[in-house]
């Protein structure tokens, strides 16, 4: 986009001015902005080269006036939802748990304060025994003639904010910081309280299509900042807080074993706190940094634990995070960890959206080294759907700017750890996938992973166990099923500890792959004790 483009745009955002005021008789908050302004801005977004999502507006919430009355009622409720709940006999508390939400949120989305978030909707529906489609009609709220006709509409809907006019026309959604901090507060206060986090967790698929994207489409636009006032962070606060996450991460990506709940429990903290702060300071962005790499961090071990859906909503919310921290490359940081687990879940077309979001959000300030890790998701997006030259394109890609090394600016461990070695597992783990299409890529996996192998200190268990067990699924692709035995009695030691999660289910990966196999005494052998690990 050429500097006359990014200047209009820049002007035409700063004429989105959105303000908190309460003028006599009326408690609501308002927002006021150019209509024409801001259908500009999307457009130009929209038509800007780097990124084009295959959906601008679908799946974005109902703009509702919550605007209170003078007696301090407010005047749109959902009396079909709350109906629906009573009649399945589910007290307001009851269905908090059903849903895992706190019992407070429940009332508020009956009172129509808060619409629920895209990832929610599954499993309420699930639990109102009705199809999504219907789901939206209860979650319609009821107006009274001033709210039908108002032009300018707010809806708080858990971390956004959707600023409509008439209603043929586009409607923008926004992200709220206290709103967003409040969600994390909700989500977190709900892990830590349920008796079985999987059993809870685990009721609905994560987003996926079009509803994916929709959950992304505002970090294209300012994070509203709420009230300056507040108790300010102190610098050593926030020193310390860096060093709490910096050391949990290191803990984790070596050896993993970490308690998600205490780490949960350090983000709900830390949120408490940043509740407090004022909006709009560098310590509050700082902040805000904090708390989306400690989301991040409940994200990825929700990930390694099988918990998909929980994993994705830490994921969407970290990003929301790093984004209220004005922090681009940290966005994309985690949309390319959201990318990966995209990938991992066979959904290449999600993980393609991802990361080309990333790599646009960052296309003037990313370094080499970030631009490497975005190559490396975006090609293992390829290599899943068989798509041999686009994949090596990447891979090339990466190559290039990782040669170019570590620049200062580089801080995140996702970045500094993509070392050689680190570069070549993942690139040898992707012409594995590349060689469920075509075998003959077998061979080049397997020498990206035994260099991988060489490349990486003893201490590194979690990976070097991921490298084992994708070395040998790649000698089963290559019908060398001696050898694959013998890479995975070499790794069983180490799994008792690790053979939940995503090792667990790299293992059951191995035992269904290696099945034609199991006439082979040492193939039977492994399978056998594969199956005991994974199943105990």
């Amino acid at each position: 986009m050429n500097s006359a483009r990014a200047c209009l745009i820049e002007h035409l955002s700063g004429e989105i001015e959105c303000r908190r005021r309460r003028p006599s008789g009326c408690a609501g908050i308002h927002v006021r902005w150019d209509r024409d302004a801001t259908d500009q801005l999307e457009e130009l977004v929209r038509r800007d080269d780097g990124y084009s999502p295959r959906l601008r507006r679908c799946g974005t919430p109902r703009a509702v006036n919550l605007q209170s009355s003078p007696s301090g009622g407010t005047m749109s409720r959902r009396q079909a939802f709350s109906q629906r709940r009573k009649i399945l006999g589910y007290s307001q508390e009851s269905f908090a748990v059903r849903v895992g939400v706190e019992f407070s949120t429940v009332g508020r989305w009956e009172r129509g304060e808060l619409t629920p978030q895209p990832w929610r909707r599954p499993r309420i529906a699930n639990a109102l025994q009705v199809p999504l489609e219907e789901l939206e009609q209860l979650l319609a709220l009821e107006e009274s003639p001033m709210t039908r006709d108002a032009g300018a509409r707010r809806s708080r809907t858990g971390d956004v904010v959707v600023a409509s006019g008439p209603s043929s026309s586009p409607r923008l959604v926004f992200w709220e910081a206290s709103s967003l901090v409040r969600e994390v507060l909700d989500q977190s206060e709900v892990d830590l309280a349920v008796s079985s986090r999987r059993t809870v967790l685990t009721t609905t698929a994560a987003l996926a299509g079009a509803a994916f994207t929709a959950a992304l489409e505002p970090v294209l636009r300012p994070v509203l900042a709420a009230s300056a006032s507040g108790h300010a962070f102190a610098t050593a606060e926030l020193v310390d807080a860096e060093e709490i996450v910096a050391q949990l991460t290191r803990l984790h990506r070596r050896a993993g074993g970490l308690d998600v709940r205490m780490v949960a429990a350090q983000l709900n903290a830390f949120c408490r706190r940043l509740r407090e702060a004022p909006q709009g300071t560098p310590e509050t962005s700082r902040a805000f940094r904090v708390a989306a790499e400690l989301a991040e961090l409940v994200a990825s071990m929700n990930w390694d634990d099988g918990l998909h859906d929980s994993a994705q909503r830490y994921f969407l919310l970290a990003v929301q995070l790093a984004h209220a921290a004005n922090d681009r490359v940290l966005v994309a940081v985690v949309l390319a960890a959201l990318a990966r687990q995209c990938s991992d879940l066979g959904r290449p077309k999600d993980a393609l959206e991802a990361v080309q979001l990333a790599q646009y959000l960052t296309r003037r300030e990313a370094t080499p080294r970030l631009r490497a890790l975005l190559a490396t998701r975006e090609g293992w997006a390829h290599a899943q759907q068989g798509d041999a030259k686009a994949f090596q394109r990447c891979v090339t890609a990466a190559q290039d700017h990782h040669a170019e090394g570590v620049d200062e600016d580089d801080s995140h461990p996702s970045i500094i750890g993509l070392d050689d070695a680190e570069l070549a597992g993942v690139v040898g783990a992707r012409y594995r996938d590349l060689a469920a299409h075509d075998v003959r890529h077998a061979r080049t996996a397997q020498e990206y992973i035994d260099t991988a192998l060489r490349l990486r200190p003893l201490d590194h268990l979690r990976t070097r166990t991921f490298d084992l067990i994708g070395l040998a699924r790649t000698h089963v692709i290559s019908r060398e099923p001696d050898r694959a035995a013998e890479l995975i009695a070499e790794v069983l030691p180490s799994i008792p500890t690790l053979a939940h999660g995503r090792v667990g289910r790299k293992l059951r990966e191995f035992h269904r792959e290696a099945a034609v196999f199991d006439d082979v005494p040492a193939v039977h052998d492994v399978r056998q004790a594969v199956r005991e690990l994974t199943t105990s």
